[in-house]
């Protein structure tokens, strides 16, 4: 089991409707912006970059003399030590460098981690690095930031405080076994010890946290992944009447695309059985990286599944370049696509 007091793992990973209609939908970007409006820059120091960051309205050259907490010989990023009063320091920062302040622009950043050592279970490694291609696809091509393994220092030193490294683990099994009486096990666990916060330390950390109650993020793998090909077989037959569904494209306008394609997908639906592209999979109890998954799921049921999430995800890049994966449980095998595929 990956150890949840560290950095966790994610094992729900974009689904990668990304590419076109979920996340492309106008419906589906108004839903995505409410959960985060964060800030994107450009990480280049080229030149021929400066038009565009100006537009986003990110100065990345401004960075005045006025000492700051971060010139603080003692500011550490360390549980046990971290920073303290962040808001208060960021707020002062963000007086100096006003272009990064939220409500500069609309921009959204995707947050993702893994755990720091190296996964037990031999093909672990390789589907976190899959996963986090899956991310890094979706965000390159909705011109989204990423960011990889950033925490909360304030919100994570609390909740680590119940994790089994720390004196107080047993204390609070049985704290949050008593407070949520549907609780399944004894040990205090991250999720139980997340909702503990949320509920009892609402006044403190409500604010900064949104809970999306309008749209299906849960996507069991065991109901998602025997849809694929039906899925995939329903968007080829509304591109074969619709020939401006088939124009090769950059990855840039993606989204124009699905926009062009949502009027088409009303009966799908939103939320579970929708025969939508799924926007996210979750992989509940496959353990990729310590193999040590539920014994529910056979092993070989998780790893196959997550292959093939992950082909399908990966058809819908190759896709603007005239590719397939023909198998979605082979990931070694593309072949090529003929123009205008699929009239």
């Amino acid at each position: 089991m990956v150890p949840w007091w560290g950095l966790i793992y994610n094992a729900a990973f974009r689904g990668f409707v990304s590419t076109d209609a979920n996340s492309g939908s106008e419906s589906q970007s108004r839903k995505e912006r409410s959960v985060a409006k964060f800030l994107i820059a450009i990480f280049s120091g080229e030149e021929r970059y400066k038009n565009a960051t100006s537009q986003m309205g990110v100065n990345l050259r401004h960075d005045p003399p006025d000492p700051t907490f971060y010139d603080n010989p003692k500011t550490s990023y360390k549980i046990g030590t971290p920073v303290k009063n962040w808001d208060e320091k960021r707020r002062e920062w963000l007086k100096l460098h006003p272009s990064f302040a939220a409500g500069a622009g609309e921009r959204i950043l995707m947050l993702t981690g893994s755990q720091p050592t190296p996964c037990k279970n031999p093909i672990g490694d390789h589907f976190l690095l899959r996963f986090f291609k899956n991310k890094v696809d979706y965000c390159r091509i909705h011109g989204y930031d990423i960011f990889y393994n950033n925490w909360s220092l304030d919100f994570m030193e609390v909740w680590a405080s119940m994790g089994p490294q720390a004196p107080d683990y047993d204390k609070w099994g049985k704290t949050l076994t008593s407070t949520f009486k549907d609780k399944m096990f004894p040990e205090s666990d991250d999720q139980s010890g997340l909702v503990y916060l949320l509920v009892k330390e609402k006044d403190k950390w409500a604010e900064k946290i949104y809970l999306e109650s309008q749209y299906y993020f849960e996507g069991y793998w065991e109901e998602i992944v025997g849809t694929l090909d039906n899925i995939t077989s329903k968007y080829l037959e509304i591109e074969k009447g619709v020939n401006t569904l088939r124009r090769r494209h950059a990855e840039k306008v993606s989204e124009s695309y699905a926009e062009q394609r949502e009027p088409y997908l009303k009966k799908a639906g939103n939320g579970r059985y929708s025969w939508r592209r799924p926007f996210i999979t979750h992989f509940t109890g496959c353990q990729p990286c310590s193999g040590k998954h539920n014994q529910m799921y056979a092993g070989e049921s998780c790893w196959n599944s997550m292959q093939k999430a992950l082909n399908f995800a990966d058809n819908q890049v190759l896709r603007n370049f005239g590719f397939v994966h023909p198998d979605l449980l082979d990931s070694s095998t593309v072949t090529p696509l003929p123009f205008d595929y699929p009239a």
